[in-house]
C-alpha cells in the first residue's frame, strides 16, 4: 500500500495526471525488483517508504521555489515527516537498502538544487541545511537500532570492508550484460520457480530481474525522449540517475562501481550490484507515466478506450510475470515437525547442528521442478531444521543463514563453526567432529544421510519422508558438553590459526582451555559441579563448585558489553577458544 500510494503521490506532484500517476504506481508495485524480492521481507519493508520520501522532497523543493519563502510550519511538517519516514526505513532492518535509498535521494536532491540555484537565491543554504538536518534527525530517531547494529558490524564478518578481498566478495554476485534482455523477456533464460533457471549463487534470479512490462518499457522510452526534447529538468534528472544506476548495476563490468567503492563513504556496504535495479525500476515507472501522459495529450480519437486498453494489457503482462513466482504454501510448513518434536523431549541446555541441509534444499528444488506445484520434497527438507528454521521451535543451533561469510554475524563464532564443519577436515579427521561439536554444546547432529565415520555419534532417530532418498538422520553426540562446565588445564597459544589447528590436533575440551594470554594460574584437577539456575537473553545465573579452582567455560558467543560476577563481585572474562 505504501509503495503504490507513495509512487502515485510522487508522480502526481511531478506533474502527472491521475491516470498516468496510477499507471506509474502500478508499474513499480509489480516491477521485477519488487516481485523478485517479495520473500525478502526486510528489503521490501525498508523500501516501502522510499516513494513517499521522494514525494515529500518534491513538496519541499516546490515550496522553496517561491521567492519569498524562508521557512513555514508546512515546511517544518514535511521535514519532520521525511525524517520519520527515513527512520521507519532504517528500523525495518535492511540497512543496505536504506543506504541505497539515501544515496539516490541525496543525488536526486543535489541535482534538483543545482538546477534551482538561480531561483533559490539566499534560501539555497537554508534548503541544504534543512535537508541534511532532517536526515540527521532520522538517525537520532532510529539510534535505538542503529547503535547496536554498528556494534554488531564492528564484531562481524563484514567489518574489514576496505580490503581488496572484500571488494571481490562484494561484487561476487555480479550483473551480467546478458541479463539486460530480461527487461524484454523475464523468463528467456528460465524460471527458478519452474526449475528451469540454474541455481547458481552468482546468478540469483531475484538479483537480476528488473522487468517492468513491455508497454511500460516502451512508454518509458517515449517519456524520456519527450522529456529531453522539451528540456524538462525533472525528466532529465531522472534520466541521468537511471543512466548512472545502469553503470553501477553492471558492477565489475565497468570501473564505476570500484570508483564509487573507493570514493563514497559507506558504498562498500553494497554487496550486490543488482540492487540498483530498485532505482532503475522506480524511475522507469515514473517516466512510463510521463509516456502515458504524452499519449493522453496527443490522442484525440478513442482516447479513453486506448488508455484503458494500455492499462489492462500492462496489468495482464505484469500479472502473468509475477503470479506464480511467489506461491502461497500451507501454514503446516511452519508447524512443529517430527525432528522438532523429537528434540523437544530433551529438556537440557543443548544445541543442534544441521549439516548439508542446503544440499537437500537443492535436491528438493530439482525434485519439485521449482516451487510452483508439489512441495512434498520441501516438507521433507524442513525435517533437517535448516539454518534459522530451528528458531521457529526455539531450538538453539550453532549455524545461521547470516553466519555465512561476509554477512552480519559475529566473526569469531562463525570462523569456529566453519572450521569444525569444513568438509575436507571431516573426511581427514572425522573422530574430532563429535569432540569439537561437543565443545560448542552440540548434542544432536542432523544429516540428510547416514554418517558412519565417527563412533561417538549414535543414531537416535531416523525420519523417513514420502520421497525416497529424503530420509533425515538424527545423531546424538556422546562427547557433548553442557552449556557451562569446569576445566583445570590452561594451554597457551600465540595466534588464531595456531588455536584452530590445535583444536584438531590434540585438544581435549572437557579437560583443557585454550588461552591466547598467559596467566599466572596453576593447573588444577578441574573437578567440581556446575548448574545453570537461570538463562535468558540478558542474564545467565550459574551455581558452580570447584575442589581446587580452575576455569568455568560458558559455550556462548561472547559479545561486547557482557560482564561476569562471582558472588556479586565483577571479575575479568576470558574470551577464548573462539567462543
Amino acid at each position: 500500500m505504501f509503495i503504490s500510494a507513495g509512487t502515485y503521490f510522487y508522480a502526481k506532484v511531478m506533474g502527472l495526471s491521475r491516470v498516468s500517476a496510477f499507471y506509474s504506481g502500478l508499474i513499480f508495485t509489480f516491477s521485477g525488483f519488487l516481485i523478485g524480492h517479495l520473500r525478502h521481507v526486510s528489503v521490501i519493508s525498508s523500501l516501502s517508504f522510499m516513494p513517499l520520501s521522494f514525494f515529500l522532497l518534491e513538496k519541499i523543493l516546490s515550496e522553496y521555489g517561491q521567492k519569498k519563502i524562508i521557512i513555514s510550519s508546512r515546511l517544518i511538517v514535511w521535514y519532520l515527516l521525511l525524517a520519520i519516514l527515513t527512520a521507519f526505513s532504517i528500523l525495518a532492518g535492511h540497512l543496505t537498502t536504506v543506504y541505497l535509498e539515501l544515496l539516490v535521494l541525496t543525488s536526486y536532491f543535489s541535482l534538483r538544487v543545482y538546477f534551482k540555484v538561480s531561483k533559490l537565491n539566499k534560501h539555497f543554504w537554508l534548503l541544504i541545511l534543512s535537508f541534511f538536518s532532517s536526515l540527521f534527525l532520522s538517525l537520532l530517531l532510529s539510534a535505538i537500532q542503529l547503535l547496536p547494529t554498528w556494534l554488531l558490524f564492528l564484531n562481524s564478518t563484514r567489518s574489514a570492508l576496505n580490503s581488496e578481498l572484500y571488494f571481490d566478495k562484494s561484487i561476487a554476485i555480479a550483473y551480467h550484460f546478458k541479463f539486460l534482455v530480461l527487461f524484454l523477456s523475464p523468463y528467456i533464460f528460465g524460471d527458478p520457480s519452474k526449475g528451469t533457471w540454474p541455481l547458481i549463487p552468482e546468478q540469483n534470479y531475484w538479483e537480476n530481474i528488473g522487468y517492468i512490462g513491455l508497454l511500460p518499457l516502451v512508454l518509458s522510452i517515449i517519456g524520456l525522449f519527450i522529456g529531453i526534447k522539451t528540456k524538462d529538468i525533472k525528466i532529465k534528472i531522472t534520466g541521468v540517475l537511471i543512466f548512472f544506476s545502469f553503470l553501477l548495476l553492471l558492477g565489475k563490468n565497468t570501473f564505476f562501481f570500484k570508483l564509487f567503492w573507493d570514493l563514497i563513504p559507506g558504498f562498500n556496504l553494497l554487496r550486490i550490484s543488482g540492487r540498483f535495479l530498485l532505482i532503475i525500476d522506480f524511475f522507469l515507472s515514473l517516466i512510463g507515466g510521463f509516456g502515458l501522459l504524452y499519449l493522453e495529450k496527443k490522442i484525440t480519437y478513442l482516447k479513453k478506450p486506448i488508455i484503458t486498453l494500455i492499462i489492462i494489457l500492462t496489468i495482464a503482462d505484469l500479472f502473468w510475470f509475477g503470479i506464480g513466482f511467489n506461491n502461497v504454501i500451507s501454514l503446516d510448513y511452519f508447524k512443529p515437525n517430527q525432528t522438532s518434536q523429537f528434540l523437544d523431549q530433551d529438556k537440557s541446555f543443548f544445541r543442534i547442528r544441521s549439516v548439508n541441509a542446503d544440499k537437500l534444499w537443492i535436491k528438493a528444488w530439482f525434485e519439485s521442478k521449482g516451487w510452483r506445484d508439489n512441495l512434498t520434497a520441501y516438507f521433507a527438507h524442513r525435517q533437517t531444521l535448516p539454518a534459522d528454521f530451528n528458531q521457529l521451535f526455539r531450538i538453539p543451533s550453532t549455524d545461521s543463514i547470516y553466519g555465512v561469510s561476509y554477512h552480519f554475524s559475529v566473526r569469531r563464532s562463525n570462523e569456529l563453526d566453519s572450521f569444525i564443519i569444513e568438509p575436507q577436515r571431516l573426511l581427514d579427521k572425522p573422530p574430532r567432529l563429535s569432540l569439537l561439536l561437543g565443545m560448542e554444546n552440540v548434542k544432536y547432529l542432523i544429516l540428510p544421510g547416514a554418517y558412519n565415520q565417527d563412533p561417538d555419534l549414535k543414531l537416535v532417530k531416523k525420519i523417513s519422508g514420502n520421497i525416497p532418498s529424503f530420509d533425515v538422520y538424527i545423531y546424538k553426540n556422546s562427547l557433548w558438553l553442557p552449556r557451562a562446565y569446569l576445566v583445570g588445564k590452561p594451554i597457551y597459544v600465540t595466534d588464531d590459526d595456531q588455536l584452530l589447528n590445535q583444536m584438531f590436533d590434540k585438544f581435549e575440551p572437557s579437560k583443557e582451555v585454550l588461552l591466547s594470554k598467559k596467566l599466572d594460574i596453576p593447573e588444577t584437577s578441574g573437578k567440581g559441579s556446575v548448574q545453570i539456575n537461570h538463562y535468558d537473553n540478558d542474564n545467565v545465573l550459574i551455581s558452580a563448585f570447584s575442589q581446587d579452582g580452575g576455569f568455568l567455560v560458558l559455550s556462548d558467543t561472547y559479545y561486547p558489553g557482557w560482564k561476569a560476577y562471582v558472588d556479586g563481585k565483577e571479575i575479568t572474562m576470558l574470551t577464548e577458544q573462539y567462543i
